[in-house]
C-alpha cells in the first residue's frame, strides 16, 4: 500500500507510470486505488490533482519518490540528513537474517535510515539523525517484528576527499579469461560539489559496453576510501583503458575499477571531512559565559550575542563530533529553559586526530588477490 500526493493530473486503476526519481527496470502499473476517510479504507476509481490516495502495484516504490514529470512538484522540505551510524545486532543470534529483511524493510519506508549489510562480516550498520532514534527502531523491532535488538554507541559519520591530484592505474588481465586495464585522473573537487565523472577514452580502445560498467560502478567504489568513509568532492576522469576482443568479459570492468579508485587514493592520500552544525542558543544572560566557554572548547564559533532583557541568543557553527551530547549538557546547565536547536551545515576538512579514521568493512580492492576471487565467486 502506496500513499501519494496528486499535483497534476489524474491516477486511475491499471495505469502505467514512471519512477522519476529513481531508475527502476520496468515502469509500474497502478493497482486497487483507496482514499482514507475517517480512519477507513474505501475503494475509489481516480485519484485527482490535490487528493492523498492509497494504491497497490507499486511495489519498489519508496518514501520521497516522484511518478511522472519532477518539474509538476513544487519544491519539497528536506529531511535532516544522518550523521550518525550504528551496528545493530539481534539479541538471538540465529535471527540475523530476520533482522537484515526487518531493518530493509524499514529502510523502505525511510530512506535517510539507509541500512548497510556486510554478509563476509555478517554486520548490520544503519544510520540515524540522534540517539532517540535508537529507542524508536528497538521499539518498532520488537513490535512489529518480535526482535530483540542490541545498538552499538553512535559514531559519527565522516567523509574523506583526495589531498591531491593522483592517477589511478589497474591492469587486470590475469588469470585469464578476463582484461581490463584503465586509468583514472583523481582531482579534488569543490567543498560540497559531490562526484562527477566522465570519459576522454574512444571506444574504439575501451568498447561503450565496458565504459559504462565503469561509470556505473564509480558510485559504489567511492562508498570506501582509504580510511574506511565515503569519498566526496571528487572529479573523476577516465584517460585510458584497453579491452580485448577476445579475453575481455562483461563484469571485468566492474572488478578493475574499484582497484583503480583505491590505487589513486592511496597515491594521493585522503583529507579527512567532518560534519558541521549549524547551531541557534537561547538561555539566561547569566550563562553567557558558560555557554561561549564551552562552544570554544568544542572548536566552535559564534557571532556576536544578541541580548534583550535578561536572556542572550547565540548562534555560529560546531563540529557534530565534539558536540553530541551538548543538548544534555545545555538542559542540565539551565534547568531545562535553554533552547538549542541544530541543523547540518556543510562538511569541513578536519585532521585524523580531531576525526576519526577505520578500518575497511569487508574484502578491500587493495588486497588484490582477495578482491579478485571474491568477484569471481572463488572464496
Amino acid at each position: 500500500m502506496c500513499y501519494l500526493r496528486v499535483f497534476s493530473g489524474s491516477i486511475k486503476p491499471r495505469d502505467v507510470i514512471k519512477n522519476a526519481t529513481r531508475i527502476l527496470d520496468k515502469d509500474q502499473k497502478v493497482g486497487q486505488l483507496k482514499m482514507n476517510l475517517r480512519g477507513k479504507y474505501q475503494d475509489i476509481d481516480e485519484i485527482c490533482a490535490g487528493d492523498i490516495g492509497i494504491t497497490s502495484g507499486l511495489s519498489a516504490a519508496k518514501v520521497g519518490d516522484i511518478y511522472g514529470e519532477v518539474g509538476k512538484i513544487p519544491k519539497m522540505l528536506s529531511l535532516s540528513t544522518p550523521m550518525l551510524t550504528v551496528q545493530v545486532k539481534p539479541e538471538n543470534d540465529a535471527q540475523i537474517m530476520e533482522l537484515v529483511q526487518a531493518v530493509s524493510q524499514l529502510s523502505d519506508e525511510d530512506p535517510l535510515l539507509d541500512m548497510q549489510w556486510m554478509p563476509d562480516l555478517r554486520e548490520l550498520h544503519v544510520k540515524i539523525t540522534g540517539t532517540i532514534q535508537i529507542e524508536i527502531l528497538q521499539a518498532q523491532l520488537l513490535q512489529r517484528y518480535g526482535l530483540k535488538t542490541e545498538f552499538s554507541e553512535p559514531s559519527v559519520i565522516y567523509k574523506e576527499t583526495p589531498a591531491i591530484l593522483s592517477y589511478g592505474y589497474e591492469r587486470y588481465w590475469m588469470p585469464k579469461p578476463c582484461w581490463a586495464i584503465l586509468k583514472l585522473k583523481m582531482e579534488p573537487a569543490e567543498r560540497g560539489s559531490g562526484v562527477s565523472y566522465h570519459s576522454e577514452v574512444s571506444v574504439n580502445d575501451v568498447a561503450a559496453k565496458y565504459q559504462k560498467e565503469i561509470e556505473q560502478t564509480i558510485d559504489k567504489a567511492l562508498v570506501q576510501g582509504i580510511k574506511g568513509w565515503q569519498v566526496t568532492d571528487c572529479k573523476i576522469t577516465l584517460v585510458e583503458g584497453e579491452d580485448h576482443n577476445i579475453h575481455s568479459r562483461s563484469g571485468d570492468f566492474i572488478i578493475a575499477t574499484p582497484m583503480a579508485i583505491l590505487n589513486g587514493l592511496t597515491e594521493s592520500g585522503t583529507t579527512l571531512l567532518e560534519p558541521i552544525l549549524e547551531f541557534y542558543i537561547s538561555a539566561s544572560l547569566d550563562l553567557l559565559g558558560t555557554v561561549t566557554s564551552d562552544i570554544t572548547k568544542m572548536r566552535g564559533c559564534f557571532d556576536g550575542p544578541q541580548i534583550e532583557n535578561e536572556s542572550f541568543t547565540l548562534k555560529g557553527t560546531m563540529p557534530a563530533s565534539t558536540s553530541m551530547k551538548y543538548p544534555i549538557t545545555l538542559a542540565s546547565l539551565s534547568g531545562g529553559k535553554a533552547k538549542l536547536a541544530t541543523k547540518l551545515s556543510c562538511y569541513q576538512p578536519c585532521t585524523d586526530e580531531q576525526g576519526q579514521t577505520t578500518k575497511y568493512r569487508g574484502v578491500s580492492p587493495l588486497d588484490r588477490d582477495k578482491w579478485i576471487l571474491q568477484a569471481r565467486k572463488a572464496l
